[in-house]
């Protein structure tokens, strides 16, 4: 696993340590579970995001864990299309759900690893035919 991006470290050391040490465990599971992911790290003034994408891009990204003061969340931004028969995701938007880690004992839910799997398929499904429709595109412009 890749160590931690000097640029996030940075910024979250301005977290207490507690939190910190949350967030680089949660980040060893995503990191586990999506070794192919890329990391993309976005600094907002209300919050850290460590975004996952099987491109560089953020638009592309999958699942991010978003660091607030307190506490953070595992973000899934096509979530409302996991399966969660027993209703674990929070939200009610029209696509974005997320989990909440508060303390140590959060991340070790069985379902955080069936969620980060689920979506990263999803994500895989659809990369394909963007994926191809770029490449097709790339190629006859080369010619």
């Amino acid at each position: 696993m890749p160590n931690p991006d000097p640029k996030l470290m940075k910024h979250l050391t301005t977290r207490g340590k507690p939190l910190v040490d949350l967030v680089l465990a949660l980040r060893e599971i995503v990191l586990t579970e999506v070794p192919a992911a890329h990391e993309l790290v976005v600094n907002v003034s209300y919050a850290l995001a460590l975004n996952y994408s099987f491109t560089v891009s953020v638009k592309e990204a999958f699942c991010g864990i978003v660091v607030y003061r307190e506490h953070c969340n595992l973000s899934f931004y096509q979530g409302s299309q996991i399966a969660d028969p027993q209703k674990h995701l929070i939200g009610d938007g029209k696509l974005q759900r997320h989990l909440q880690f508060k303390s140590p004992d959060d991340l070790k839910r069985p379902y955080i690893r069936e969620f980060l799997q689920a979506a990263a398929e999803q994500a895989e499904k659809e990369r394909p035919q963007k994926s191809a429709g770029k490449s097709a595109k790339a190629a006859g412009r080369s010619k």
